[in-house]
């Protein structure tokens, strides 16, 4: 009798072990990222942005495009995404204006359409005055307009090109507003999302603690047992 609770003690814990660990790479799993830098523009080496989104719930969704050092996002078609299903914007497009240029440059909607290189995408966001308005963050929020997403990876399809996400790149600039000036500028985009790398949340953190105190308890309990 004795041994056979042993064992259902070692099945339970070593359970908990596998189910916290196994929960707490799922959640830190759950953001994706997209890196852009295909094609390149002007002979200026990619990678030049990455897009981070994630679930807030099933049909609610935040994006980030972040310029890499040395580059900008602006202009028509700032920021460029195909989703899966049709959304609607939540609140304001929010920005961070480059060093080089003034803030408060506005940021609109635009309708779907090709991306030059990167393909067709359904969801747009423009500014104006070209390079003097670039940016080096994009964020927003959309719903799903019906229906549900199962999961982060079911928010974006690829399109024509099998891109995902593209920007409108500003490479090599200078001066300032209003007179910056950039030596390339052209669309570039990412057809790969993967988790980002990123410090877990507290929650992960316990998660994780629990999962390596499982598999704590059952080596304490094999070793008693030599």
């Amino acid at each position: 009798m004795a041994i056979r609770q042993n064992r259902v003690r070692n099945l339970v814990a070593a359970l908990v072990a596998s189910f916290g660990l196994a929960v707490a790479a799922s959640a830190a799993a759950d953001p994706l990222q997209i890196t852009i830098g295909s094609p390149t523009v002007g002979g200026f080496p990619a990678p030049y942005a990455q897009v981070t989104y994630d679930l807030v719930d099933s049909n609610t969704a935040t994006f980030t495009f972040t310029a890499l050092a040395g580059y900008y996002i602006g202009s028509t078609n700032t920021a460029a995404l195909n989703f899966n299903g049709a959304v609607s914007l939540v609140g304001a497009i929010t920005g961070n204006a480059s060093p080089l240029g003034p803030s408060g440059c506005p940021y609109s909607l635009g309708g779907a359409g090709n991306i030059g290189g990167v393909g067709n995408m359904n969801f747009t966001v423009n500014t104006f005055d070209g390079a003097n308005c670039v940016s080096t963050t994009v964020s927003f929020t959309v719903d799903l307009v019906g229906g549900t997403w199962a999961n982060t990876g079911a928010i974006l399809a690829a399109h024509n090109l099998g891109n995902l996400a593209g920007v409108h790149v500003f490479a090599g600039c200078t001066g300032t507003a209003p007179n910056i000036a950039c030596a390339a500028t052209g669309f570039s985009g990412g057809d790969t999302a993967v988790p980002p790398d990123e410090v877990p949340e507290p929650a992960t953190l316990a998660l994780l603690a629990l999962g390596l105190l499982g598999m704590n308890v059952v080596r304490r309990r094999r070793t008693s047992r030599t």
